[in-house]
């Protein structure tokens, strides 16, 4: 984790919940269901602690996971307009609290003002999610919500659609250890079977990749929501008018990415 700051598709070695994540490494609700896990099939794999067992533990199992099933199960909501709820020192301390790891979801607010924590971490009853979504009151429970990031721009389809596939991705992986080949092997894995449809979904709604490098990871997702410039940046759609009153159309490229905060991407075109 640390280094990475928890990158978009990459997991905060927590499991359970189908997709969302139990801090700790322990199962938060094993009673998920059977559309999100993959159907029966993958319910029947013997885990015995083998190194055989361990192999096909790892990796898409099942059936194919699909929007609606992603949306009976978590549902999603668009994040609260933006605001300039955090100090820079206090995104600071957020980011060593996300490099360094945490025992609870709260603990990376810990030392921040309630606004700041109110902006960043949200109750999954909340009218409206921050960048991470807490299940219970310890924040012992919950998920880093990538999709509020994309949502925060003028396509709040493309979040929805982002954080459905972070969350198909977790479940189809979940028997992978973060930080393994074979974790990263089955990303793909997962995109070409399990999460097909949902990837495929995310591509038709995530047309303007000149966002992708703005969203890269959940510590960009909270700079862009609370951060204390959050009220001033001009948004793409501001940037677009302005330039076609100066006679441009072009969009911008977007800029390199920063291997070391983003160790992989996903497609969007």
């Amino acid at each position: 984790m640390s280094g990475r700051l928890l990158a978009f598709t990459s997991v905060f070695t927590m499991a359970g919940f189908g997709g969302a994540l139990g801090v700790g490494g322990c199962s938060s609700d094993p009673a998920t269901s059977a559309a999100i896990d993959g159907g029966e099939d993958a319910k029947d794999t013997p885990v015995d602690g083998g190194k055989d067992s361990e192999a096909k533990a790892c990796g898409p199992q099942g059936g194919p996971i699909t929007m609606e099933a992603l949306e009976s199960e978590y549902g999603w909501k668009a994040p609260a307009a933006r605001q300039s709820a955090c100090t820079p020192a206090e995104i600071a301390k957020i980011q060593e609290r996300l490099e360094r790891g945490a025992s609870s979801l709260l603990d990376f607010v810990k030392e921040t003002s309630e606004t700041c924590k109110a902006c960043v971490v949200t109750p999954k009853e909340s009218s409206s999610w921050g960048p991470i979504v807490v299940l219970n009151e310890r924040g012992t429970d919950g998920f880093f919500n990538f999709g509020a990031c994309y949502g925060s721009f003028d396509m709040s389809v493309c979040g929805k659609a982002t954080q459905y596939l972070e969350l198909c991705i977790n479940t189809a992986c979940k028997g992978c250890v973060e930080g393994t080949a074979g974790r990263e092997q089955c990303i793909p894995d997962a995109l070409a079977s399990q999460c097909e449809a949902v990837a495929a979904q995310r591509k038709a709604d995530c047309m303007n990749s000149s966002i992708e490098h703005r969203c890269q990871n959940v510590l960009e997702g909270i700079k862009r929501l609370c951060g204390a410039a959050a009220t001033t940046a001009a948004e793409p759609g501001q940037a677009r008018k302005a330039r076609s009153a100066a006679g441009s159309q072009a969009i911008p490229k977007p800029s390199a990415r920063d291997d070391a905060s983003s160790s992989r991407s996903l497609p969007t075109h």
